[in-house]
């Protein structure tokens, strides 16, 4: 696989939609940016084409030999931070086949660590305020709720009140990221404000410092603000980190590794009344695992997922209606300016390569992400 550019790039092929504004600004850094936001670049096109944008498939399913197709391709810019799709691109894959493609792939990873931090920090203060029991009693039934109402299924009184209290404080808590990437690292910014202390586990366990993409104000570059750090691995390091983690963040990508990787077992290591929020891939555990762990006594608190197992998931499944589930249909990461800035990073990449430098947020198709 190539590592820089062959030869300065100045024909980019744009294959997804973006905004008028990105593609003019494409313009001041290559001299050719062609168009064509259905994919459907015709063949003289992508012959001169060296940097393709491509919708999040990868290559328009009509081509079959890439190197065919497009001979002069150096680099494929995803739009978006996830590479489940990609990595199962037939046309890909085939040209990967001897090890020497001839063009590297890479993701968008980073344009989400505006919107999804947001999510996290909304769903964590909605279950633990109890919110979307306030706000069902007073739409569905428009009257004005009582504590009693709200506090239904808390089972333990609080500071010796006969009434427990229904709304928990996020002070004195930990919050444990159960993957450390863009996401996580610049959720990890914002909640210390409520007083928080900031765990992280990895494969590693190791503060690896972030050479990807990232928006200015955003981010932890050198992995400085988990108090701790733990390995996944490591069946006692994760123990451990699990056992720890008043409130689990999961932000892992779908990997052979990652799939099912939140079992019973794990759940039932999480301390009493945690939180689970899932902004990565709905098949790090099943549905029915959730719900067993959500009616354990003193199992989760709450839980919020953007994904699920399976998604999108089906009509009438009980986990839209239990009542310590808040179920968001995969739009976490669909905010303003989104496409706008996967072009920053595709223009960020085109500079990188005309410097002989590889790109950044490279697929590893071999590990899946």
């Amino acid at each position: 696989m190539s590592i820089g550019a062959t030869t300065p790039i100045s024909v980019v092929t744009v294959g997804t939609s973006l905004p008028a504004s990105s593609l003019e600004k494409l313009r001041t850094v290559v001299p050719t940016v062609n168009y064509y936001p259905k994919g459907d670049a015709p063949s003289e096109i992508l012959a001169e084409t060296q940097v393709y944008l491509s919708p999040r498939t990868g290559t328009p399913t009509h081509i079959e030999d890439i190197k065919a197709a497009l001979p002069k391709l150096q680099h494929i810019q995803m739009p978006v931070a996830g590479a489940e799709k990609i990595v199962k691109n037939v046309a890909i894959l085939k040209a990967m086949a001897n090890g020497d493609a001839g063009f590297t792939v890479s993701t968008a990873s980073g344009v989400h660590a505006v919107s999804i931090p947001q999510y996290i920090a909304a769903t964590i203060l909605a279950l633990y305020l109890r919110l979307p029991k306030q706000i069902l009693v007073a739409r569905n039934e428009a009257r004005w709720a009582s504590g009693e109402d709200i506090a239904e299924g808390v089972t333990e009184p609080h500071d010796g009140n006969d009434t427990p209290y229904y709304v928990r404080s996020l002070r004195g808590k930990t919050v444990g990221f159960l993957g450390y990437g863009h996401i996580a690292r610049a959720a990890a910014r914002l909640l210390p404000a409520f007083g928080v202390n900031i765990i992280a586990a990895n494969t590693s366990g190791d503060r690896r410092v972030d050479e990807g993409y990232m928006i200015p104000g955003t981010g932890d570059k050198e992995a400085a603000l988990p108090s701790e750090m733990y390995s996944t691995s490591d069946e006692a390091s994760l123990n451990a980190f699990l056992a720890k983690s008043d409130i689990l963040v999961c932000s892992l990508p779908s990997t052979p590794a990652s799939r099912g990787f939140l079992t019973k077992e794990r759940f039932s290591m999480l301390p009493k009344e945690a939180v689970l929020i899932n902004v990565g891939r709905g098949d790090l555990f099943t549905s029915e695992d959730l719900i067993w762990a959500c009616d354990q006594p003193n199992g989760l608190w709450g839980a919020a997922v953007d994904v699920t197992d399976p998604e999108p998931l089906p009509e009438g499944h009980p986990l839209y209606k239990h009542h310590k589930v808040i179920v968001t249909p995969h739009l976490s990461g669909d905010c303003e300016d989104e496409l706008a800035l996967g072009a920053e990073i595709m223009a960020y990449n085109i500079q990188r390569l005309n410097e002989g430098k590889k790109p950044i947020n490279i697929v590893d198709f071999g590990k899946g992400y």
